[in-house]
C-alpha cells in the first residue's frame, strides 16, 4: 500500500483528478458515448443513470464502509428532471389549495370559486396534453409553466366575474349584467391576452432552447385560458350563480377610498415613486450577470451534497478543453508542438483557480523516463519527433485492450488535446480566466501553432448565462415597443401608449433594485424574469387604462372621476388577480431547483410593485396628463357611446 501511496503521489494525471490529496477518495471517470440523435439521447441519459445507481446501491450495501457518490453532467441533467417533477406532483397542488382558499376569502362566492378553477384547471391541462402530443424533449423549467398558467387564466376571469357583479349592484339582471361585462372587458382581455403572449414570445430572443420552449408553452396556454374564459364565463355565471348577496364586498370599498386618497396625495405620492425608482435603478446596475452552476440545487438533493463533497475533496469542478495542433506539414510529435503545450500548462497551472492541467505531456515525460532506467532528469519530453512517435506507440501497445490515448490526442494525431481543472467558481470567474488565457496565447502562440477555442460544458453555460441576459435585454425593449404600440393602436391614442411604459418598467426596476441590493447576481433564469414579468403585469395596466379611457370618451368624465370610475371598476378585481398571481409564483420558492426559486422570488416582488405602480402612481400620471378639454368631447363612435358602462 505504501508502494501504492508513492506512485500515485508522483503520478500528475491522478492528484486532484482520480485521487483526492487527502488519499481518502477514489474517483471514477464513465465516458459514454451517446447517439447523434436527440430524442434517443433523451433516453440513454436517464437509462445509463439508473444502471449506475443501481450499481453504486449493491455495492453500497456489499461495502457499508463505503460511501458511492454520483456527479457529473448526466447526473445533473438527470436531477433537473426529477426537480421538475418533484415541483410539478407538490407545487402545483400545493398552490391549487392556496388558490382556492384566497379566492373564496376576497370572493366570498364558492361558485365563482368553482367556475376560476374550472376555467384555469382547463387551460393547464389543454397546454400540458398538447405538449405531450408532441415530441418535444422536456427541460425542467417547464416545471413553471402550470403555476404560470394557472395565475394568468385567473385574471381574464376575474375581471369578467367582478364588473358583473358591479353591474348587478346596479340592479340589472344577471343576463343584462353579464352582457354589459363582456363588452366592457372584451377589448381589455384581448388586449391583455395579446400583450401577454408577446412578452412570453419574446423569450425566443433568449439563446437557451429551454426557456424559449417555456415562454411558447406559456403563450399557448394563455391563449387557451382566453378562450376558456369568453366561451365558458358568461354561459356558466348566468346559469350558476345562485348567490343572492349583493352586499359590497369589502375590496369595492378599500379601493374606492383608495382612489380618494390617491387623487388627494396625487403630487406626493409621483415624487416618492419617481425618487424610488431612481434609487433603485441604480441598484439594479450593481446585480452581476453570474452563477454558480454547483448551486441549482438545495441540499434536500443527494446531488448537491455529493458536489459539495466533491468540491472539497478534489478542488477540481470544472472543466475546460483546448485542442493545440499545428498548421504545418506535421503531426503532435513535433518538438515545438510539445514545447509550446508545456509552457501553456506551465502557465495555467499559475492561474489560482486552476488545479491541474492534463495532457499527454505527463505520459510521454513518464515513458521517457520509464525506457531510460527511471533516471530523474529524463523525465523530459523527447527531442525529436521520431523518438516521440516510438515511446507514445510503445506506450499504447501496453494498454489492455479497449484503452487508447485517443482523449489526449485526435485520432489521427494532428493535434494535442488539453483539460484544464478548475477549482469551484462562478460563471464570471470562468469567463474571466477564458479572457486571461485567450490573453495569453495572443501574445505566445508561435507561428505554425494554432489553439481552437476553448471548450466544454462549463464554458458553454457561462457564454449561455451573458449571452441570454443581452438578448433577453433586447427582447425586453421589443416587447415594449409592441406592448405600447398595441394599446395606442387600440385606444387610437399614442399619448395612453407612452404613458402605459411607465407602469410596466418601473416594476422590473424597482424589483431588480431589490435583487441588486440583497442577492447581487443574476444567472440564466433570472435574466428573463423581465420579459416574463412584461407579459404578466402589462395586464393590470391595459385594464385601468382601458376602464380609464372609456370613462373619458365615452362617459366624458373628469381625468379625476375618470380614475375613479377605474377604481371602482377594476381595482377590486387588479387585487384579486395580483393576490392570485403572488400565491402562484410564490409558492415556487419552495422549490429545491434554485433557477425555479429564483424566478419565483423575483417575479412575486415583480407583481407586487406592478399593483402598487398602477394603483398609486398611474392614476396621478393620467391626471397630470389630461385636460378638461376632452370632457366636452362628444363620442364619434354610436356604438361605443350608446352602450351601458356600469
Amino acid at each position: 500500500m505504501e508502494d501504492i501511496a508513492q506512485a500515485t503521489k508522483s503520478e500528475p494525471l491522478l492528484k486532484n483528478t482520480l485521487i483526492s490529496e487527502n488519499k481518502k477518495s477514489i474517483a471514477i471517470r464513465i465516458g459514454l458515448i451517446g447517439s447523434e440523435d436527440l430524442a434517443t439521447r433523451a433516453k440513454q441519459g436517464p437509462e445509463s443513470v439508473r444502471f449506475v445507481r443501481k450499481i453504486a446501491q449493491e455495492y453500497g450495501l456489499a461495502y457499508p464502509e463505503m460511501r458511492f457518490r454520483l456527479v457529473g453532467s448526466l447526473m445533473f441533467n438527470q436531477v433537473n428532471m426529477e426537480a421538475t417533477y418533484w415541483d410539478m406532483a407538490s407545487l402545483i397542488p400545493a398552490f391549487f389549495a392556496l388558490m382556492v382558499i384566497l379566492l373564496y376569502l376576497l370572493l366570498r362566492n364558492w361558485i365563482w370559486v368553482l367556475l376560476v378553477c374550472s376555467v384555469a384547471s382547463a387551460s393547464v391541462t389543454s397546454t400540458i396534453g398538447i405538449l405531450g402530443w408532441t415530441d418535444i424533449v422536456l427541460a425542467p423549467v417547464i416545471g413553471f409553466v402550470p403555476n404560470a398558467v394557472l395565475s394568468i387564466a385567473v385574471a381574464d376571469v376575474i375581471h369578467l366575474l367582478i364588473l358583473f357583479r358591479l353591474n348587478l349592484h346596479q340592479g340589472l339582471s344577471r343576463t343584462d349584467a353579464m352582457r354589459n361585462s363582456f363588452k366592457d372587458n372584451f377589448r381589455a382581455i384581448t388586449l391583455t391576452t395579446i400583450t401577454t403572449i408577446i412578452g412570453f414570445m419574446c423569450l425566443n430572443f433568449g439563446d437557451s432552447p429551454p426557456y424559449r420552449l417555456m415562454g411558447n408553452v406559456i403563450a399557448l396556454g394563455v391563449l387557451l385560458a382566453y378562450l376558456f374564459a369568453l366561451l365558458l364565463i358568461p354561459i356558466l355565471a348566468i346559469r350558476f350563480n345562485q348567490d343572492d348577496d349583493l352586499s359590497r364586498n369589502f375590496l369595492d370599498k378599500l379601493t374606492e377610498n383608495m382612489a380618494v386618497w390617491v387623487l388627494r396625495k396625487k403630487k406626493l405620492i409621483t415624487i416618492i415613486f419617481f425618487g424610488l425608482t431612481a434609487y433603485f435603478a441604480y441598484q439594479a446596475l450593481q446585480n452581476n450577470i453570474t452563477e454558480d452552476l454547483t448551486q441549482w440545487h438545495d441540499k434536500r438533493y443527494e446531488y448537491r451534497q455529493d458536489m459539495d463533497f466533491l468540491s472539497e475533496q478534489f478542488k477540481s469542478v470544472h472543466r475546460i478543453y483546448y485542442s493545440v495542433n499545428t498548421s504545418l506539414d506535421t503531426d503532435i510529435y513535433n518538438p515545438e508542438l510539445l514545447n509550446f503545450v508545456e509552457s501553456f500548462s506551465e502557465y495555467l497551472k499559475t492561474q489560482p483557480s486552476v488545479t491541474q492541467v492534463n495532457s499527454i505531456l505527463p505520459i510521454l515525460k513518464k515513458v521517457n523516463q520509464e525506457v531510460h532506467g527511471g533516471k530523474k532528469n529524463w523525465y523530459r519530453t523527447p527531442e525529436n519527433s521520431a523518438e516521440s512517435a516510438q515511446l507514445l506507440l510503445l506506450y499504447e501497445m501496453s494498454l489492455p485492450q479497449g484503452h487508447s490515448i485517443d482523449s489526449f490526442v485526435s485520432s489521427d494525431r494532428d493535434s494535442v488535446s488539453m483539460t484544464v481543472l478548475v477549482k469551484r467558481s462562478k460563471t464570471s470567474e470562468i469567463l474571466a480566466l477564458k479572457r486571461d488565457i485567450e490573453l495569453y496565447l495572443e501574445q505566445h502562440v508561435p507561428a505554425g501553432i494554432q489553439v481552437d477555442e476553448a471548450t466544454g460544458i462549463d464554458i458553454l453555460f457561462s457564454n449561455i448565462a451573458v449571452e441570454n441576459s443581452y438578448s433577453m435585454l433586447k427582447g425586453t425593449l421589443v416587447a415594449l415597443f409592441l406592448v405600447s404600440l398595441l394599446i395606442g393602436v387600440a385606444l387610437r391614442s399614442a399619448k395612453y401608449g407612452l404613458v402605459s411604459l411607465l407602469p410596466n418598467i418601473f416594476p422590473a426596476i424597482l424589483a431588480f433594485g431589490v435583487w441588486g441590493l440583497f442577492v447581487g447576481e443574476i444567472g440564466l433564469a433570472t435574466s428573463v424574469v423581465v420579459s416574463m414579468a412584461l407579459g404578466i403585469i402589462v395586464d393590470d395596466t391595459v385594464h385601468f387604462i382601458d376602464k380609464y379611457f372609456l370613462a373619458r370618451k365615452f362617459k366624458q368624465y373628469s381625468p379625476e372621476a375618470a380614475v375613479s370610475y377605474a377604481f371602482k371598476s377594476v381595482g377590486a378585481a387588479l387585487i384579486i388577480t395580483t393576490c392570485i398571481l403572488l400565491g402562484g409564483f410564490i409558492t415556487l420558492i419552495f422549490s429545491g431547483f434554485i433557477p425555479t426559486r429564483d424566478i419565483g422570488i423575483l417575479l412575486s416582488s415583480t407583481i407586487v410593485f406592478a399593483l402598487l405602480i398602477n394603483l398609486l402612481l398611474l392614476p396621478p400620471i393620467l391626471t397630470f396628463i389630461d385636460d378638461d378639454q376632452q370632457h366636452s368631447e362628444v363620442a364619434t363612435d354610436k356604438t361605443e357611446a350608446g352602450r351601458t358602462i356600469a
